[in-house]
């Protein structure tokens, strides 16, 4: 202090203070839920919840919420409104739930009469670690959409998130009795986590789902990171569905919103829908455009999609990531949307679907693992757009023992359409121009009449060529590791 005042003296000025430093907010330690949802309102907090199991099954902790709509330029205000149990609206937070457990009893879902986000954050750059959540029972919603967690706010990090749903009607038939407006019968869905702000970060979370509905789903969410997750879900064969005596599936006879219009037997079908899924928009924030979405070093197991994410927009990649035993597709892209260092099976459906002909410039790097069933799908890769670059490699493993074709101009997709609309022709469908594929594997090709154009370095045989101006320039060696 005494050099401090000399070198004053000496200079003729005072020298500069720096201010202090703002104190970061004490840790508050709570031990029960109703102390988490008061101190979910609070903007800069810190909290620490006890380890251990919290049991949620008062009723009296819903509440109802109205969110605003995000302002944007000639779209009337509007608001979300939903039902929670725990509201998240403090902002700047951090909320250590590292080793707490919330279990939740399912009879709650009944308790809402309408949308219900069992847990819901609106809040802004807010961080929440370590919590799990359970579903106990089987009770489906009343009515209206169930979410277990919905992230609407922007900027904010969940780490290390367990989510394990149930409750949901019919659950044990996938979407063979349908999925949304046109479904043979009524249905009661539960997804497990739903993101719709901006700018959020989902890192290391394990979702379980044992509900009719999607894993991690995005809903007019911008720029969200998707790291180091892990997503599953459960199959059951058509066999042991047409055995049933009573139940949804035989009410209907066995009926299905899918080809050939019925229920057949030697499918295995995914009871949950997509792992990692992105809509078109979300009308929770007035309808914005899903856009920007980055997924990294993740697998989804068993669940109808592994990575579906065709319908957003903006910049898509997906790197490092594995899609295991899905029952309608391994990845789908859109336009400029890039898979790279990606590996999965063709276990019952394929490992690649670019059902879109209006798709454009997507970049693909993929590896077939070499896992092989009972189940087998008709096609390993449906490949439709225009001035794709894709690479499929066999796993160093081996290959799959059952030779499955990579088909050009055809897709499960356009089997809907014309099942559904049989005036839609396959021209109007499907279309495969100017893409160049390497095939690296043993496994077959099948061109149809709308690919044209396309080259192709295979080593597998090209059963047939329907289509026009394909080129088929070498045979392909696996490239060096």
């Amino acid at each position: 202090m005494k050099t401090l005042s000399v070198l004053r003296l000496l200079l003729g000025f005072a020298l500069p203070v720096a201010p202090a430093l703002a104190a970061e907010p004490a840790t508050v330690v709570i031990d029960s839920l109703a102390a988490l949802a008061e101190n979910a309102a609070r903007n800069h907090a810190r909290i620490k919840m006890k380890p251990g199991v919290y049991l949620l099954n008062d009723a009296t902790m819903l509440r109802s919420a109205e969110i605003k709509h995000p302002e944007a330029p000639g779209k009337v205000a509007g608001q979300y409104s939903v039902n929670s149990l725990l509201h998240f609206t403090g902002n700047d937070s951090s909320y250590d739930l590292t080793d707490v457990t919330i279990e939740i009893d399912t009879r709650l879902h009944q308790a809402a009469r309408g949308a219900l986000d069992k847990i819901l954050v609106s809040g802004h750059r807010t961080t929440i670690t370590g919590l799990t959540v359970n579903d106990l029972g089987d009770t489906p919603p009343h009515k209206g959409g169930l979410r277990m967690l919905h992230v609407i706010g922007d900027g904010n990090t969940l780490k290390n998130v367990t989510l394990r749903t149930r409750g949901s009607a019919p659950y044990g038939y996938g979407n063979l009795l349908g999925k949304g407006g046109h479904a043979l019968v009524p249905l009661y869905k539960q997804s497990c986590l739903l993101i719709t702000g901006r700018d959020n970060r989902i890192l290391g979370a394990k979702v379980i789902a044992r509900t009719f509905g999607h894993g991690i789903v995005m809903q007019g969410a911008v720029n969200t990171l998707i790291q180091d997750c892990y997503v599953e879900g459960e199959m059951r064969s058509t066999d042991d569905m047409l055995k049933e005596t009573s139940g949804p599936a035989h009410s209907v006879s066995f009926q299905s919103d899918y080809p050939p219009g019925r229920i057949v037997p030697g499918l295995m079908v995914a009871l949950s829908e997509d792992g990692v899924r992105a809509y078109p928009n979300g009308s929770q924030v007035g309808g914005r455009r899903t856009e920007n979405i980055t997924v990294v070093n993740c697998t989804v197991k068993n669940m109808r999609s592994g990575f579906d994410l065709v319908a957003a927009r903006g910049a898509v990649r997906v790197t490092g990531s594995t899609a295991i035993g899905c029952s309608e597709k391994g990845y789908s892209i859109p336009s400029g949307g890039v898979i790279e260092r990606c590996a999965g099976d063709a276990l019952y459906a394929p490992l690649l679907s670019l059902h879109d002909k209006n798709g454009r410039d997507c970049r693909i790097d993929l590896t077939l693992l070499g896992t092989s069933g009972n189940f087998p799908p008709a096609r390993l890769a449906e490949i439709n757009g225009t001035g794709h670059r894709i690479v499929i490699k066999p796993d160093p493993a081996g290959e799959p023992s059952q030779a499955r074709p990579i088909v050009f101009g055809d897709s499960f997709w356009a089997d809907v359409q014309r099942f559904r609309d049989p005036t839609i022709t396959r021209e109007d469908s499907t279309g495969a121009r100017g893409i160049e594929l390497r095939n690296e594997t043993a496994m077959p090709l099948v061109l149809g009449k709308t690919a044209r154009d396309c080259v192709i370095t295979t080593r597998g045989k090209v059963l047939r060529d329907d289509g026009e101006n394909n080129r088929f320039p070498a045979v392909a060696a696996p490239a060096s590791p």
